[in-house]
């Protein structure tokens, strides 16, 4: 039911939490995956003779970071100080390798610079970023649009669109 519900949406909101991945299952085992998958693809409804009725199309993406039990963002965004100024940790072991494969995939003109932390990305860098519950509610239509205009530059990303 929800891969017909997708197939007709345009944009795909995926709330991280703590508790999102079920422990001891693989990530094809659990739903949140498939629906990430369903909306990454572009999928056709046929007629019972074959014919292609309508095409669904990659949906814009956005993951809407809650708060843990404190009240925390910092299981998933941890501030640090790094490269001389601050910087945003994003702790993506603990995403399905869907989400996390659609991180820091910027492939044409990505910002991004080596520090003693590791690799630093600025700017738009993922087809999947990563936004606060207090910020998304504070301005959820700038976020939506945010990544609606991703999705019209998917071209600019390495998108991955299946399960492992």
């Amino acid at each position: 039911m929800l891969k017909d519900r997708i197939f007709d949406s345009s944009v795909t909101v995926v709330f991280v939490s703590p508790g999102m991945k079920e422990v001891g299952l693989q990530d094809k085992e659990q739903w949140i995956p498939w629906e990430i998958s369903f909306s990454l693809k572009e999928t056709s409804r046929k007629t019972k003779s074959g014919n292609s009725v309508r095409v669904s199309h990659t949906n814009a993406m956005l993951a809407v970071v809650l708060p843990d039990e404190n009240g925390s963002y910092s299981y998933y965004l941890e501030p640090l100080n790094c490269c001389e100024g601050h910087c945003i940790q994003h702790h993506t072991e603990k995403l399905f390798e869907i989400i996390k494969n659609n991180k820091f995939n910027r492939s044409k003109n990505p910002l991004k610079k080596t520090c003693k932390n590791g690799t630093v990305w600025s700017g738009t860098c993922s087809y999947i970023e990563a936004v606060k519950w207090e910020d998304f509610i504070g301005d959820y239509e700038k976020y939506i649009n945010d990544a609606i205009e991703r999705r019209d530059s998917i071209d600019e990303y390495e998108i991955c669109k299946s399960i492992n």
